[in-house]
């Protein structure tokens, strides 16, 4: 039995050896495979790593390059008045700047339409009339804009037009000229479908024309340089503003045949652009990656203190004297918002602006012709080094070389990139790495417990098998069959107009419909800590403070009711664009004690609650159809959770019961931002109802009407003061 025990642990350890290093050669071909398809470092993981390493290490800001940002912020246009300014405002400003000694001045505004601002505009024949006219057909050019593009002329001037996805791609005046050392490189550049240009004035006018497009992406790791408009190869923003300060007239394309940001080579790209004495490394599609150095505040100049100093003001021109000036709008409302490698949301004028620094400064990110052969090495050699030795080795310290290869990788990594602005990812030698391991390590744990079923099937027919066995585990909550008594704070949530809904609806989608609403619904009561009774059609019954005791329960469950409200928001926007019809959705919270237990029969039961706190969240429910609120609740609850805002609707008496009871409404958070004017409506309320004489409540219902309240709960309260009783 021994030797046959044996024989079948070496049958099964060279079978699964032949597994191993076949699987093992598939993670590593995989690796190699997932390279190509997703190359590094741009691919997820390999661009999230690259975030961490320029959040660790950002491009140091150095205030002594040439390079400054003219914010129009919220200041300015409190001083100044609301955009936008007149072009007259930004002639003062350029005017201002020439005299500061600016370099070049770089506007990332795009001055696509005639200035709205100027006299003879609104003489412009009527935009609604039968004779209509576009405002660019009706005046090409104002008086404004004449005095903007004559101050413009004096000035070294770079203009902004604006790619974009859709639309008409308008002329583009060319203020440069642009030499190609090579292969022509403009497929592999990005081709412009769209084009939102200045008017012509203006590009007469500037001494260079630049696209502001950053490109696409949630986060902006790089930026398009050169593009293609119409088969041309056009700058961006930031070179003009560079080549207008350096009084150089072109620019100088390299291009090669493959670069590393090519993969399969043998495809035009380009190498790098020379711009006088400047020469700036490009991946092939004529990008630039980004090496922000974040926040710097002396890059920043509020627009107002050059507006508003003296002419030329003395403090103000070493700060622009010899400067590349990029003037933006990062006011509220106004600014356009992107997000950077180091996690931070900045405006796009600062993208600009650090683009033209990292070229003057010399940091570029670069990505040389060895890197991909390094990683496919460097893929090749771990996989393999991990697939003779991590077999042979207890699977811990497998787990420790694993480990360590991979923080050597992961060193290198970093070393190239803080030392040589080199971009090496460490990600697909490592996956391949790992991916051995696991193989190996899993194939390992297989083989063992095959092992000991070899074993077991050796002497099985010894020893009686172990046939049941049963796991119970001890539960933290009991459930009492008796029911028990507790405070309660019950929800009734219910689908307004549904019966209307069901005749408009097909069956199939009447039922997706429907599991989307209640899904929704769930999903915000069980996120505050609920438990979902039941459903009844339609409607949603939901409870808190059971079966786990929460003391918080009333805060929790009218917190719940603006969960809800922001579910019902989100479904409403799907369903538009799905075409289906919105909901709205009715809400009835009470609170109360209530007897909550196992219910039902002995072939079904559900964990549910009675009480007549219960029956008083059902018929407020029901009452905000007749009210036209989305959510009543009872007196109890408002009581029982602070920080809520409740106005109290009317004093009703409720079906079934004797006292005359009021129906309140939660209106908002008592910090939010509409707090002040909730308050007041409550207020509004409160005196209604408190109020015995007629002119007092006369004047509490005027305000009530003032404010944002359905008009049915003002008519039924001016009704109860025309009977002169209370309502």
């Amino acid at each position: 039995m021994a030797a046959r025990t044996r024989r079948e642990f070496a049958r099964l350890r060279r079978r699964f050896g032949l597994l191993t290093f076949g699987l093992g050669n598939a993670v590593i071909g995989l690796a190699l495979l997932a390279m190509a398809l997703f190359p590094a470092p741009d691919d997820p993981l390999g661009a999230a790593l690259f975030d961490r390493y320029q959040r660790a290490s950002p491009r140091p800001y150095d205030p002594a390059l040439p390079v400054r940002v003219v914010a129009i912020d919220g200041e300015a246009l409190a001083r100044y008045g609301q955009w936008p300014w007149p072009r007259t405002y930004l002639a003062e400003l350029l005017d201002r700047l020439l005299l500061l000694g600016a370099a070049s001045v770089a506007f990332d505004l795009v001055f696509a339409d005639p200035d709205r601002a100027s006299p003879e505009f609104l003489a412009a024949p009527n935009p609604f009339g039968p004779n209509r006219s576009s405002a660019r057909q009706a005046v090409e050019a104002t008086q404004n804009d004449v005095i903007f593009a004559r101050r413009m002329a004096q000035t070294p001037t770079v203009i902004p037009a604006l790619p974009l996805a859709s639309g008409i791609l308008r002329p583009l005046r060319v203020k440069y000229g642009m030499a190609v050392s090579g292969v022509d490189p403009r497929p592999a550049l990005p081709g412009i479908q769209a084009l939102e240009v200045p008017l012509l004035i203006l590009q007469d006018s500037a001494s260079g024309i630049g696209l502001t497009g950053l490109g696409g992406g949630a986060v902006v790791r790089s930026v398009p340089l050169f593009q293609t408009v119409g088969g041309a190869i056009a700058p961006a923003l930031a070179l003009e503003a560079l080549r207008v300060a350096l009084g150089v007239r072109s620019y100088n394309l390299r291009s090669v045949a493959a670069t590393a940001d090519v993969v399969g080579g043998g495809q035009a790209g380009v190498g790098d652009a020379r711009i006088g004495p400047l020469t700036i490394p490009l991946s092939s599609d004529g990008s630039l990656r980004l090496r922000p150095s974040g926040d710097a505040p002396g890059r920043v100049i509020p627009a107002w203190r050059i507006l508003e100093g003296e002419v030329p003001d003395p403090a103000l021109r070493p700060l622009v004297a010899g400067q590349i000036v990029f003037v933006g709008a990062t006011a509220p409302g106004l600014r356009y918002l992107v997000t950077t490698p180091l996690g931070a949301t900045v405006d796009g004028v600062l993208i600009h602006a650090e683009i033209a620094e990292q070229i003057l400064a010399g940091v570029t990110l670069r990505r040389p012709d060895w890197a991909i052969g390094a990683e496919a090495a460097a893929v090749l050699v771990l996989g393999l080094l991990g697939l003779v030795v991590f077999p042979r080795m207890h699977p811990i310290a497998g787990a420790a070389v694993a480990a360590t290869l991979g923080a050597v990788a992961l060193a290198v990594s970093w070393i190239a990139f803080t030392r040589e602005n080199v971009l090496v990812s460490p990600i697909y030698p490592a996956l391949a790495l790992g991916g051995v391991y696991l193989t190996s390590a899993t194939l390992a744990y297989l083989r063992a417990n095959a092992e000991g079923r070899a074993v077991r099937g050796q002497f099985e027919r010894y020893v009686t098998p172990e046939v049941i066995r049963e796991i119970l585990a001890s539960p933290t909550l009991e459930l009492d069959r008796g029911g028990v008594q507790r405070d309660l704070s019950v929800l009734f949530c219910d689908v307004r107009g549904f019966t209307t809904l069901t005749e408009k609806m097909e069956a199939r989608t009447l039922i997706a419909y429907l599991n989307r609403v209640l899904g929704g619904v769930s999903e915000a009561v069980l996120g505050r800590g609920g438990t979902v009774d039941k459903y009844m059609g339609d409607c949603v019954m939901a409870f808190w403070n059971a079966p786990l005791e929460k003391p918080d329960h009333a805060a929790l469950a009218v917190a719940s009711l603006f969960d809800i409200r922001r579910a019902q928001d989100r479904m409403n926007a799907a369903f538009e664009q799905e075409g289906l019809p919105p909901i709205a959705l009715g809400i009835g919270l009470n609170t109360g004690p209530c007897s909550v237990g196992p219910m039902g029969s002995a072939l079904r039961q559900e964990y549910s609650c009675v009480g007549d706190p219960v029956n008083v969240a059902a018929r407020l429910q029901d009452l905000t159809k007749v009210y036209g609120v989305w959510n009543l609740v009872g007196l109890t609850t408002v009581t029982a959770a602070p920080g809520w805002i409740a106005g109290e609707i009317d004093r009703i008496q409720l079906r079934g019961r004797s006292k005359v009871e009021g129906a309140w409404s939660i209106l908002c958070a008592d910090g939010a931002r509409e707090a002040p004017v909730a308050r007041a409506l409550a207020a509004a309320l409160g005196a209604f109802h408190d109020a015995r004489e007629p002119e007092a409540r006369a004047a509490a219902l005027g305000a009530i009407r003032a404010a944002d309240v359905p008009g049915v709960v003002a008519e039924r309260l001016a009704t109860a003061l025309a009977q002169r009783a209370p309502p």
